[in-house]
């Protein structure tokens, strides 16, 4: 598990553990994440944007 994922699940955990309704945003932040992954960034930036395009 990369350390974006492990710090993306625990942000959505903390969340909805202060009872916030997550689930829309959460999909969207996880294939963001998995986006991040299948490239090997760990950092966001105009050039790995770019290249998504």
């Amino acid at each position: 598990m990369s350390r974006l994922r492990t710090a993306f699940e625990r942000y959505i955990g903390m969340r909805q553990g202060l009872g916030y309704k997550y689930d829309g945003p959460a999909k969207r932040l996880s294939g963001f994440v998995a986006f991040m992954e299948a490239r090997g960034a760990e950092t966001i930036t105009a050039a790995l944007l770019q290249k998504s395009r």
